[in-house]
């Protein structure tokens, strides 16, 4: 969240000075949780609210003010990137011929008034220090054989980047050979995970691993029980996992006291939830007050083990010392296939098609 603030906040202007500081704080009264773009949205409205307030000091209208200072077509956002590859200047023109912004009136009378304005939302390729990489090896027979992380589902990317490569290398297409990758990993929210295996599905893409965040949210071991199967799911808890606490037990201990509760078994998210309230009441008990700066110098002090795993902050407040758990979809349900000592059952990786 911090990295891609920091990032977007300037905008796509050509500012020839910027030094951007961006801290993040913990609190417990956050309005709500991230959504797409995170970082995006919040800095794009500081960012054009401020072209506004320098377009009205100079009296100049925002309009041409973002037009003299548009970054052009092929311009890095930042040195060493690659350009931008939107005209936004002609965008922005375009815009403004549709909603009519130039023959704008200002009505100042009734209750009720109507404003026009124009902002430019602005979103990276995944933030700094994130480039973009593919990898080409040459037989000596003269094949050429091309690596990349990109998955095809229907875009066009491995022939769009063969006719790259046989450019560059001045070879004939049919020489350039787009080797299928042998891990396609998805990270987003649970509509995301949702949206990336339904379209595996329907392109019919051939992954030996598929893995990505989110499943148990996403329902996907109910909702796309055969695309699903053999998935791998990244996990903070699993009921077989062995951890033990003095509170709850262990994770199956856990398990059936919520089930009988509440009539299903727990998310890892409830499993989080439920140890966050531990945490908690943990803290309250050593501090002996509810005062928030006593709260907060016992929760960052905090050693427990516990059905969730071992919980201790190190100084940036995060949980270190408690390891992720992979899971895999094998007929509907979750089993645990990592760390080795506690697996279920061992991993079962798809071989590809020829």
């Amino acid at each position: 969240m911090a990295e891609k603030a920091g990032y977007r906040i300037p905008g796509p202007y050509r500012w020839e000075h910027i030094d951007t500081a961006c801290l993040c704080v913990m609190t417990n009264t956050a309005p709500a949780g991230p959504f797409r773009g995170f970082g995006g949205t919040q800095t794009s409205w500081a960012s054009e609210s401020q072209i506004d307030m320098i377009a009205r000091r100079l009296g100049i209208d925002p309009y041409d003010l973002r037009q003299r200072n548009l970054l052009r077509l092929g311009d890095p956002f930042v040195p060493g990137e690659s350009g931008i590859d939107s005209d936004l200047r002609e965008g922005l023109d375009l815009v403004c011929q549709e909603i009519g912004y130039h023959g704008r009136t200002h009505d100042t009378t009734g209750t009720v008034r109507r404003g026009m304005g124009i902002a430019i939302g602005f979103k990276d390729g995944g933030g700094v220090n994130k480039p973009a990489q593919a990898r080409v090896k040459v037989s000596t027979s003269g094949d050429v054989f091309l690596q990349c992380g990109t998955v095809e589902i229907g875009q066009g990317a491995r022939t769009a980047l063969s006719q790259i490569t046989a450019e560059i290398l001045g070879v004939p297409l049919d020489k350039v050979k787009a080797l299928k990758p042998d891990l396609f990993l998805v990270s987003g929210h649970e509509s995301t995970a949702m949206t990336v295996i339904s379209q595996i599905e329907q392109a019919g893409a051939d992954v030996p691993m598929v893995a990505s965040t989110h499943c148990v949210k996403a329902r996907l071991a109910l909702e796309r029980k055969g695309s699903s199967q053999l998935l791998f799911c990244p996990v903070q808890w699993n009921k077989s996992a062995r951890y033990k606490g003095a509170l709850f037990g262990t994770g199956k201990d856990f398990t059936r006291l919520y089930t009988s509760v509440y009539g299903y078994e727990p998310s890892p998210e409830s499993a989080q939830a439920a140890a966050a309230v531990y945490v908690f009441a943990d803290a309250f008990k050593r501090a002996q007050s509810l005062e928030p700066e006593k709260v907060r110098d016992a929760i960052s002090t905090t050693n427990l083990l516990t059905f969730f795993g071992p919980i201790k902050f190190d100084d940036r407040g995060v949980n270190s010392s408690k390891p992720m758990l992979l899971t895999q979809i094998v007929d509907g349900d979750f089993v645990l296939v990592a760390p080795q000592n506690w697996a279920e059952r061992e991993p079962v990786i798809k071989k590809a098609k020829p």
